[in-house]
């Protein structure tokens, strides 16, 4: 009986405990920001949907990027031949994948405001990754986002 109160207020066991309070912490949270992000398979049609809203722009391009790790490792630790994803599989860790969109739309400064502003505004959030404004021809333009979302699951559609 002493042995098993000895084993249980053991540094090591609260040790684990803690760990494992942490660990369920850290799931909580995941939890509540992955419900407030678009779903990896709707974030395309999210983004037309949105451009349909706004009349006066026209859908240049629409890309999906490759699925990849929110947190890259250096490529030596990966292993030849391997992708990021599979070269954690036996970690037994949870990862979080990046999945990406590329959208570019052609029309005036101002639609391409309100464009960018709808999407801002959005209750499902986006990450923002790069933007760039390029004038064709006075006074239309060609603005260009890439926009993600993050997923436990590397399952990615593409457009």
């Amino acid at each position: 009986m002493q042995a098993k109160r000895d084993d249980e207020s053991s540094p090591l066991r609260m040790r684990t405990a803690q760990l494992k309070q942490q660990l369920q912490d850290q799931d909580g949270y995941l939890q509540n920001r992955r419900s407030r992000l678009v779903e990896p398979d709707k974030m395309a049609g999210l983004l037309k949907q949105v451009l349909g809203k706004n009349g006066g722009l026209q859908l240049v391009e629409m890309k999906t990027l490759p699925v990849s790790l929110l947190i890259e490792e250096p490529k030596a630790a990966n292993g030849a031949g391997q992708s990021a994803a599979a070269a954690h599989e036996h970690d037994g860790q949870k990862q979080i994948f990046k999945h990406g969109v590329q959208i570019s739309v052609r029309g005036g400064y101002l639609e391409l405001l309100r464009y960018v502003s709808a999407l801002e505004r959005m209750p499902a959030q986006m990450f923002w990754g790069e933007v760039s404004l390029n004038v064709e021809q006075y006074p239309y333009s060609v603005l260009t986002l890439t926009l993600y979302t993050l997923s436990l699951d590397e399952i990615w559609l593409t457009v």
